[in-house]
């Protein structure tokens, strides 16, 4: 038809058809289908010079902008499109970033990632020696006579990594065979893989996916869970809560003191050429909530009353929220916590650090693919602990032993 030679042609054609003679309209038609003729052996000759095939030489449409890349940039990961998806909205907080990091259901490090052993990122103490969790163990099994040798007792771990130091602890444990018909375990963990490595470990004869399993050599119940709060709270049943290297894999705000007061440390994208990240720090225009409500003195005992210009100060409400808790089981129902972890009794300014490969990176260079952590501010977590005990019992007999420091006993 007219139509497939060239529409704007066919249209002249058809308006001024119905004027003409039967003989002047095939010759317009000739004249037309000629002139189309000619036309696409111009286009042809010409999408021969510039290797345009000839079929798609009329058809052919402006190619969309290629995406900038910038050689001089950190890799590009798989949750890199989601934070630049939620940078629309604007620049997040540290916290949000360390928590999409870590934990996003689909690109988080710690539930898509093997992190611990030589094959991983990171080796902690469990991985390294046995003699680390019989040692804790033995130490449960003082606390449970201290307590009286309740007739059941929760041991609840945070953050258990691949299920070594519990293996260790219940082999201690095994060793004082009274105790073992008292002891129920409740391990926290929110990855699904590691969730699966503690089973192995612990329970050979359960299933995949089972949230609850026999200890192989005691024959111990282990239940698990993605929060502490979920952890069911018995009165006259104590608990052992136990976290080791647990609150440094919390999320932190960082404030920075300027003319304006205290400002909050924000993360954004970073389009320009120059910066190394696709990511950068940001600082926000003012005050904002979060520095409002966390940075209180009653909060955070050693927080500078005379900032000087550019201070910093680094918080983690959330591990305060989870250390409220942990003293609120133990007003509840009796017991005690231990908490092993790298940190200060002080704030930090900024010890946010990032870990792959058994090697120091920088924060923002690869989320989703390397470990972030945080130096732990034991002196408001000690404030949170005897808060959270403090709201739930009118007893004043709870006492929080100031962390211990490294090298502390003479070999």
């Amino acid at each position: 038809s007219l139509r497939s030679w060239s529409p704007r042609i066919a249209n002249q054609f058809i308006r001024h058809a119905s004027h003409t003679s039967d003989s002047d309209k095939k010759a317009m038609m000739e004249a037309t289908r000629q002139l189309i003729l000619k036309k696409r052996r111009e286009i042809a000759e010409s999408s021969s010079k510039t290797n345009i095939p000839t079929q798609f030489a009329e058809e052919r449409k402006p190619e969309p902008p290629k995406k900038t890349e910038f050689a001089n940039k950190s890799k590009e990961t798989p949750l890199l499109a989601t934070l630049r998806e939620r940078l629309r909205l604007g620049p997040m907080a540290v916290s949000e970033y360390v928590s999409l990091a870590l934990a996003h259901p689909k690109h988080g490090y710690y539930t898509t990632k093997k992190v611990f052993g030589p094959e991983g990122d990171f080796v902690t103490a469990p991985e390294i020696s046995q003699m680390f969790g019989e040692l804790v163990g033995v130490w449960c099994v003082w606390v449970w006579q201290a307590l009286g040798q309740p007739e059941k007792l929760q041991l609840v771990e945070l953050g258990p990594g691949t299920g070594s130091m519990m293996a260790d602890i219940l082999r201690s444990i095994g060793r004082f065979r009274p105790m073992v018909p008292a002891v129920s375990v409740h391990m926290v963990e929110i990855s699904p893989g590691l969730r699966e490595s503690q089973r192995k470990r612990l329970s050979t004869a359960s299933r995949e996916g089972d949230t609850s399993a026999r200890h192989d050599g005691s024959g111990i119940m282990i239940n698990w869970y993605d929060t502490l709060f979920q952890v069911p709270v018995k009165e006259g049943v104590p608990n052992i809560i136990l976290a080791q290297e647990f609150f440094d894999c919390m999320p932190v705000r960082q404030f920075q003191f300027t003319e304006r007061g205290w400002c909050e440390r924000l993360i954004d994208e970073d389009t320009s050429e120059e910066g190394p990240h696709h990511l950068r720090f940001v600082l926000s225009p003012g005050q904002t909530t979060a520095a409002q409500i966390c940075l209180r003195s009653d909060l955070i005992p050693k927080l500078p009353t005379k900032p000087e210009l550019n201070e910093g100060v680094e918080v983690s409400p959330e591990s305060w929220l989870v250390a409220q808790e942990i003293g609120r089981r133990v007003a509840v129902a009796g017991g005690a916590a231990l908490i092993i972890d790298y940190g200060n009794d002080e704030p930090m300014a900024d010890s946010l650090q990032a870990v792959k490969t058994h090697r120091f990176i920088h924060p923002l260079a690869e989320p989703g693919e390397c470990d972030i952590t945080a130096h732990v501010d034991f002196s408001s977590l000690r404030v949170a602990l005897l808060d959270g005990h403090a709201a739930a019992s009118q007893d004043a007999s709870a006492a929080s032993l100031s962390p211990l420091r490294r090298n502390l006993y003479p070999q």
